[in-house]
């Protein structure tokens, strides 16, 4: 028997199929969708579209979390407070080295920011993570925008029944983000918890 997620009620979420290069759109939201696109000998082979329709952050001793996902804020919340099954897609960029303009170097071989991904499937939910740059484009106390350089992500742990059709990917696209500690706390609690009861990757 596959392991359950105590956190989050797993459930149905629709991903490409391998043939061709599929799209899936999500949500709605006003900054442009992030897309993981997985590639092939021939090129993209599947790619997956998550709309930012709620996108939060939280900076902490000169780090910064940020929690990008096609639920709304209520459903997020919800979920995290053990509320009714949602399907749905949560992003996390972890920001450990914030660029300063004249003073930290920009080298894209190496990296800032590591990322998760949580996918919600019917009783089932893989884990993805990885690691690239993350560059800021605007910051102030109430607003956070960055664009992903030689971000990539990987899967890193399922359960039984999950069907892996990224297997690896890039991430990219310009993250947009409003300050809500309370709330980037809610999508982390929740990435913690799948990590914990989802067994890794073989």
């Amino acid at each position: 028997m596959a392991p359950q997620c105590g956190l989050i009620p797993l459930v149905l979420l629709g991903i490409c199929a391998l043939a061709g290069c599929q799209s899936l759109g999500i949500g709605i939201g006003s900054a442009s969708p992030l897309t993981i696109e997985a590639l092939g000998p021939m090129g993209p082979i599947a790619q997956l579209s998550v709309t930012q329709t709620t996108a939060v952050f939280r900076e902490t001793d000169g780090t910064i979390d940020v929690i990008i996902t096609d639920l709304t804020k209520e459903q997020l919340h919800d979920l995290a407070q053990g509320g009714a099954s949602t399907p749905g897609v949560i992003l996390h960029a972890h920001m450990f080295l914030k660029p300063h303009a004249g003073r930290t170097p920009i080298d894209f071989t190496a990296s800032n920011s590591a990322f998760t991904m949580l996918v919600m499937a019917s009783n089932d939910a893989g884990v993805y993570g990885g690691g690239g740059f993350l560059l800021p484009t605007a910051m102030n106390a109430d607003r956070f925008a960055a664009r992903t350089r030689h971000a990539t992500l990987r899967l890193i742990g399922h359960t039984e029944a999950f069907v892996d059709q990224l297997g690896s990917g890039d991430l990219g696209g310009t993250i947009i983000a409003a300050h809500d500690p309370a709330l980037t706390e809610d999508g982390l609690r929740l990435i913690a918890g799948a990590i914990q009861q989802i067994p890794q990757a073989k």
